[in-house]
């Protein structure tokens, strides 16, 4: 849920720190305002949708996508990787 002060909306992010971060893993991350959430390096602990390396950028719309199982960042623009 963003933060709202003085009527103005600010975004909420944060980050975790990955055990496997000292083993080449890049620590995720997450920012979040209104109805959009980018996520970096994310990780899917329920094996329903295989990341792929153009995945390093995970962008949703939790109004249209609940599930977070499809991801805009390639339609907005944001794709990285091959």
């Amino acid at each position: 849920m963003p933060l709202t002060l003085g009527g103005h909306t600010i975004p909420v992010g944060w980050k975790v720190r990955s055990s496997e971060a000292g083993r080449g893993r890049q620590p995720r991350w997450a920012v979040r305002q209104g109805d959009w959430k980018l996520i970096g390096n994310p990780q899917d602990t329920s094996n329903k949708a295989p990341l792929t390396a153009r995945d390093k950028l995970f962008l949703v719309n939790l109004k249209k996508n609940v599930s977070e199982m499809k991801n805009l960042a390639q339609v907005w623009g944001l794709a990285t990787g091959p």
